[in-house]
């Protein structure tokens, strides 16, 4: 199978993404919800759903003062967002509970909030660290994800989860990171499955190598100077995929460092032989 010709050309925001042109108002009358909005690409995020028109726009994350602080940017700058802050952590199913009942009725969910977990050789990993990433990754977003279909009653909704380019290289040392993403990606694929039939979109999505986040701090000293990209880039994206032209993408992995309009001019291909999944190479066995 030939690969797609497409390559990581885009580091920042542009035209066709942008909430001042391409993506401009595509959240008027939407409710978003946003985890580990805190900070970093989720704070960027919030700004821009609220830049786009958001209704509302509800923060979740562990830290109240850096949640807080994303509301006051929030509401100086767009005063007719209406934003609510909510402290989760969403591996605790009560406090995930809690946010859906506070959140109200939401439209698009982004799952942000993320682990590198413990980064070291296999033997040298400490079990809890290790297995927090799969914690938060996988049993935080799979919990706050089916809380987030279950209010859409049979509607339609966008779940956006941040994946990472990590879900499908093997870097050493990075095993908790990298084999939680690769399965964040496939239950983006059986949200996709299993409720697109009701209008509902599911999209797993690498950021770019955004500096200044938590996973640039902790990645290997040879991974942090490839982080160049600005969270304007994946919370623009984040807008992009929201847009009914991007519905294609529903099941599929993609990552913001691609052009999004470079990549529409592959859609009838990536539909036809259902690129962008997480597959096992070499062989044809389909149920």
């Amino acid at each position: 199978m030939n690969a797609l010709p497409i390559k990581p050309s885009r580091h920042d925001v542009y035209d066709f993404i942008s909430p001042d042109s391409g993506t401009k108002d595509c959240a008027l009358g939407k409710n978003v919800l946003i985890t580990g909005a805190g900070s970093g690409i989720g704070q960027h995020t919030a700004i821009h759903f609220a830049r786009a028109g958001a209704t509302k726009v509800v923060l979740a994350g562990r830290n109240v003062t850096d949640l807080e602080e994303t509301k006051a940017t929030i509401e100086a700058e767009y005063p007719k967002c209406q934003v609510l802050c909510v402290p989760t952590d969403i591996t605790d199913r009560e406090q995930v509970a809690n946010l859906i009942q506070k959140a109200g009725k939401l439209d698009i969910l982004i799952n942000n909030a993320g682990s590198t977990g413990h980064i070291a050789p296999l033997v040298e990993t400490d079990f809890d660290k290790w297995w927090s990433a799969f914690d938060i990754n996988i049993r935080g977003t799979y919990m706050v994800t089916v809380e987030f279909l279950k209010q859409l009653n049979g509607g339609q909704g966008v779940v956006l989860n941040v994946s990472s380019r990590s879900s499908y290289v093997t870097i050493p040392h990075m095993s908790a990171y990298q084999i939680s993403k690769g399965a964040l990606n496939r239950l983006t694929e059986f949200v996709d499955k299993g409720y697109s039939a009701q209008g509902v979109v599911a999209i797993a999505f690498h950021p770019g190598g955004v500096q200044g986040t938590k996973v640039a701090d902790a990645a290997p000293e040879f991974l942090r100077k490839t982080f160049k990209d600005t969270p304007a880039l994946p919370a623009s994206t984040a807008l992009y995929l929201t847009l009914p032209r991007a519905k294609f993408l529903s099941g599929r992995y993609i990552s913001a460092q691609w052009d999004m309009e470079e990549l529409e001019t592959h859609r009838e291909r990536i539909i036809k032989e259902d690129l962008l999944k997480m597959r096992v190479l070499g062989i044809d066995d389909q149920i």
